[in-house]
């Protein structure tokens, strides 16, 4: 596939330095993702850096019991880290990356990123920054998770996720799955939620009707 202006666009994230904006233009190769399409599994190798330049990728771990916990998400002009990681050290992948909705990447292969990575210090200060990151989202989710009700979460993540239009364009199931619990749960909390006048619940949507009561339940501590 032809490289695309979003492609340099996105090395430009991470360093401004042209030499390796060219280099990672030549090769590196621009992919398209289907939503719900792999990238990773857990044991994996990493043997590309994607750089994603439209739509999201979504990094998630899976419990024994099937329950899936999203740890963090790569939106456009992001890296991801773990695969870097991987990359930089030999270690498989640890979780498993599908795309969240339609994507379009620039992918490098990892050792053409190890070799740009040893000559860019501007490379380097970008990974070690996104590292430092995505290492600062999951103590946050520890931190959720150990310490807040699960109610707080849900009133959280909705308000985060609410676009301009109040709208969250996800179902129960997905909720639940960013959350690592069970959709039933969700759906009892989304109901609750909707009786306070909070939420108005439509299929596969959910409309926010009071932004303030989701946040104030959002600061709730067990």
């Amino acid at each position: 596939m032809q490289h695309q202006p979003d492609d340099r666009r996105a090395v430009r994230t991470l360093t401004p330095s042209a030499h390796i904006v060219e280099m990672m233009g030549r090769v590196g190769r621009t992919v398209a993702l289907d939503k719900g399409e792999e990238v990773f599994t857990p044991g994996g190798a990493a043997l590309v850096i994607p750089l994603v330049t439209e739509g999201r990728i979504r990094i998630f771990s899976t419990t024994e019991s099937g329950e899936e916990i999203t740890l963090y998400e790569i939106d456009p002009g992001q890296m991801c880290v773990l695969a870097a990681a991987g990359g930089l050290t030999g270690r498989d992948y640890p979780a498993t990356a599908v795309a969240e909705t339609r994507v379009t990447a620039l992918v490098v292969p990892a050792a053409e990123f190890l070799r740009l990575f040893g000559q860019d210090q501007d490379l380097r200060r970008s990974v070690f920054d996104l590292l430092t990151g995505r290492l600062a989202t999951l103590m946050g989710l520890v931190s959720e998770v150990a310490f807040q009700p699960l109610e707080a979460r849900v009133a959280a993540y909705l308000s985060r996720r609410a676009d301009s239009a109040s709208l969250v364009n996800e179902t129960h199931e997905e909720i639940a799955a960013h959350l690592g619990t069970a959709r039933e749960v969700v759906s009892r909390i989304l109901k609750g939620f909707e009786g306070l006048g909070m939420v108005e619940l439509r299929r596969g949507r959910i409309r926010v009707t009071d932004r303030r009561g989701l946040a104030a339940i959002a600061q709730e501590t067990g």
